[in-house]
């Protein structure tokens, strides 16, 4: 049987998919290696206080409008060390994100932070004041087959296109 992949289906109708990606309020990204389950706060690695208020925004999402994302990246990886981004869509007419980075000692200290900031309240933590630019490629493929057939190929470009023009610390790529 062969198999169908959404974004050769939409070039083949001429259809722009250019745009069509959802958007959030908020994006958490947090670095977990793979392998990552369909559902990312499924995965292992991933406490069970996250996976409870990944839980509760998800069920609540009109309110919140917050989407979690897993990211790697070997050489990015710190040690001892859990690296979060959170991208916030600013109001009012946006067409970018403002991005804070934290460095927590644990994974256990991701929900805390995250709450802090969907609920608006002060930080505990101390955001990472080191200007860098995120390229985001999905390769998630057990979620969507589509990410793992172009986007894993696309990442890996991406990274050799990266070292070959010497940006290592500018921008950080992760898959």
């Amino acid at each position: 049987m062969e198999q169908l992949f959404c974004a050769e289906q939409a070039r083949q109708s001429g259809i722009d998919i250019v745009g069509t990606a959802s958007e959030h309020h908020l994006y958490v990204a947090i670095a977990c290696p793979p392998p990552w389950e369909p559902a990312d706060l499924d995965s292992k690695g991933i406490p069970e206080n996250l996976r409870s208020l990944g839980k509760a925004l998800y069920d609540d999402y009109d309110r919140y409008q917050t989407r979690f994302l897993l990211i790697h990246n070997e050489q990015l990886q710190l040690e001892n060390c859990t690296r979060v981004l959170v991208f916030r869509k600013p109001s009012g007419f946006a067409t970018s994100y403002e991005k804070q980075e934290f460095h927590l000692a644990s994974t256990e200290e991701v929900a805390p932070l995250v709450q802090q900031v969907v609920m608006g309240e002060p930080v505990n933590a101390i955001p990472v004041d080191e200007p860098s630019r995120d390229i985001l490629v999905c390769t998630h493929g057990s979620r969507d087959r589509c990410c793992s057939r172009f986007g894993a190929p696309l990442y890996h470009q991406a990274r050799k296109l990266v070292a070959e023009l010497g940006l290592h610390k500018h921008p950080h790529l992760a898959g």
